[in-house]
């Protein structure tokens, strides 16, 4: 009985490289799977020798008589060799940024408006709320409990 380590050993060793005594391929016969990490190397191996099969299992399909089914396998082998249809697609993007930074301008700008008009003596009442000041909303203080009478 061989363990998995062995058989993938020698499903790697079974193609068309060359070995010394020491096992080192040798000079001039380089691995189809080169640089390609081992694991990734026995399964590319394995598909390689399924391929056959696939491709008669698509010719099989081909001619079964379902329309459905042989349009399936004839786009798909089409896809695979020619390649896919390419598509046009239009994407239009809205730059929300330009936007956005408009609007803190803005936000901004106003509140500079009304720091120039309490300081020019303006009578206009600022509704920004004191925080030293607990506020009152349904009979629930909100803030410094020590201050509420």
């Amino acid at each position: 009985m061989t363990d998995s380590k062995d058989a993938s050993i020698q499903l790697l060793e079974s193609e068309t490289l060359i070995r010394d005594e020491k096992g080192r391929v040798k000079s001039g016969r380089l691995s189809p799977y080169a640089g390609i990490p081992k694991r990734q190397a026995m399964m590319m191996a394995r598909l390689d020798k399924m391929t056959p099969q696939a491709i008669s299992n698509l010719e099989r399909l081909m001619t079964c008589g379902n329309p459905a089914v042989e349009l399936g396998a004839t786009k798909e082998i089409l896809d695979r060799t020619m390649g896919k249809v390419r598509q046009k697609v239009d994407v239009s993007v809205t730059d929300t940024a330009q936007a956005h930074l408009a609007a803190l301008v803005e936000l901004n700008e106003r509140a500079r408006q009304r720091r120039e008009q309490v300081i020019d003596g303006d009578t206009a009442k600022d509704v920004t709320p004191n925080q030293s000041v607990p506020a009152i909303i349904d009979a629930v203080p909100i803030g410094n409990t020590d201050d509420v009478p």
